[in-house]
């Protein structure tokens, strides 16, 4: 996993779009801010995004194929509750640690092979929302202890 420093964002239309560069490929995100971006190899390109507001944020985690087209997504949303995207650290296994909710460490695994169960994604951590909950994830939260 790779961070990405190279893109252009439009967000005109209350709408993100963000091209990546030297690819030129646009990608229309959730969100209003964008956190961060990760070329995660043959998995495609990862996307963190923000509504910014952090007295109750929303985080959008998004991976798209290489072409722009989402294949999954997770979003990090508790009412009430103050996030703030920080420490952002990419691992030597592909996975990306982070801190968002009142300092909470969140691991991030990318790939089908650590996608987690459906009965998981179901009865998920308060404010963890997978997109695919009865098919196969490409994405998967981890609250570290």
């Amino acid at each position: 996993m790779q961070q990405i420093d190279s893109y252009l964002i439009d967000d005109r239309n209350d709408e993100l779009k963000v091209t990546v560069q030297p690819e030129q490929t646009i990608y229309s995100v959730a969100g209003r801010t964008l956190e961060a971006v990760f070329d995660v190899g043959s998995q495609g390109t990862l996307f963190l995004t923000t509504e910014n507001c952090p007295f109750e944020e929303t985080l959008y985690i998004s991976l798209f194929d290489k072409d722009g087209h989402m294949r999954d997504s997770v979003t990090l949303f508790r009412a009430y509750t103050a996030g703030i995207v920080q420490s952002l650290q990419p691992l030597s296994d592909g996975s990306l640690l982070f801190t968002f909710w009142d300092k909470t460490e969140l691991q991030l695994l990318v790939g089908s092979d650590t996608a987690p169960s459906t009965w998981k994604k179901l009865l998920a951590a308060e404010g963890i929302h997978y997109e695919k909950r009865f098919t196969t994830s490409a994405l998967n939260i981890l609250i570290r202890e």
